[in-house]
Order: C-alpha cells, then structure tokens, then sequence
C-alpha cells in the first residue's frame, strides 16, 4: 500500500498514504492534548482521523509507541534543522551559557505559530513527567548525536564554577520548566487566553530566566549541602 514505483501510477497511492498518515497524527496530536497521552487508545484515534479500516493506524504506526515515536519524528527533524542553523552562527569555542540556550530554545518557541507545533510541545510536556524519560533525554530525543544533547552538555560544561553536581542538576530544572513555560504558552494560544506581553518577549525571557536558573551563584546553604553529601567538587 504504502509502495509504488516512480511512475505516475505509483505516486496517487504513495500520497494517499502519506494523506493517510498525516491525518491520523493529526487526530492522535489532539487527542493526546485532549485527554493525556496514555488516555487515548487507537481505536479512537482511528475513528477521528475518520479511517473506515479499523487497523488503519496499526497497519501505519504498529502500536502506542510507534505512533507516540512518529509524532515526535514529525517535529524533531525540522528544530533540529533550525538548531543547527543557529549553531552555525557561533563558533564552537567560547560561546557562552545564554547562545546555548538560544540555539536550545527558539527552535521550540518557533513551534507556538503552528497548530501542530503546539500540540507537540503540549505532548513532550507530559512526556517529561514520566519517571522512566526525563527532561533532559526527552529533549535530546534520545539521541547522543542530536543538537539538543550538543546544547545541554556544552551548557553543563560551560557552568565550571559551579560544583559537577549542581550543574547537571540545574540542567535538568532548566529543561523541565522550558517544556512546562512553553506547553502553558501554547495552551494559552489554543485557548484564546491572554499571552501577556506575546511570543517574542516569550522567548527572550524564557532564555532569561533559564540563564539565571544556571547561572546564579550557589547559597552558602547550598554549598553547605553540597559538602555534607561530598558532592561540593
């Protein structure tokens, strides 16, 4: 089905199926947003996306995961395109803590002008909360390759001051409440609500208020912490 050669025979069947898919994520994007990812089976996802065939999505997708797993490919490869952009401006060496986390950041705050975009950061946000994820290895998309990874550890290695510890775990609340500011933000779009002072002062202050999370010198509380646990290196 999803076949076809080169010739024009072939191509009505390979976009009808690409059709296909297309509007299955599109009715498992918003089911997701609706009633939380694990709260949605593929039945009804079949049934939104409006497929007669009752085994439409498994014949596309195979299970939960693989759906979940595509909806996430639909996005990754364009930021991660965008990413990459933005990395390219800078040279590698001696970019500071906030160019990491604007090439990090706005290819995620781009998405809040696309439908789907704000899906996806609504769908990520409930990911991270899952135990057996994280925030950091969400964002990285699992991949040890990915831009997102290339960010946070030039980030983490970047914040030396600060004792190894306490840097790998203000990366890990960054990220987190990037995905959480920025599901709320799309929220707030979807639903006609108030966006405050709008998208671009968004996400110039969203990079603020990460840089400070990171940043920011340690408590002499802190650090007493950090020593009673031997984690002050």
């Amino acid at each position: 089905m999803d076949g076809g050669t080169d010739g024009g025979a072939g191509r009505p069947v390979r976009h009808r199926s690409r059709r296909t898919r297309d509007r299955i994520l599109d009715a498992a994007e918003k089911l997701m947003v609706e009633k939380g990812v694990d709260g949605v089976s593929l039945r009804e996802v079949n049934a939104a996306a409006g497929q007669r065939n009752a085994s439409a999505v498994q014949y596309h997708f195979g299970n939960r995961d693989g759906l979940l797993g595509a909806i996430i490919d639909r996005h990754r490869a364009p930021v991660e395109t965008a990413r990459q952009a933005l990395m390219a401006r800078h040279p590698s060496v001696g970019n500071s803590t906030r160019q990491w986390l604007e090439c990090l950041i706005e290819p995620l705050t781009a998405l809040l002008a696309d439908a789907s975009g704000r899906r996806y950061l609504q769908i990520i946000a409930q990911l991270v909360e899952r135990p057996d994820v994280g925030p950091v290895s969400l964002l990285a998309a699992l991949d040890e390759r990915s831009s997102a990874r290339r960010c946070i550890d030039e980030m983490v290695a970047g914040l030396d001051r600060l004792p190894a510890a306490l840097a790998l775990q203000r990366s890990e609340l960054a990220v987190s409440f990037a995905l959480s500011a920025l599901a709320e933000q799309a929220r707030r779009h979807d639903a006609g609500t108030d966006r405050r002072l709008g998208d671009p002062v968004f996400s110039t202050d969203l990079v603020d208020v990460l840089e400070a999370v990171l940043t920011t010198a340690p408590s002499a509380e802190t650090m007493r912490e950090l020593q009673a646990a031997g984690q002050a290196d």
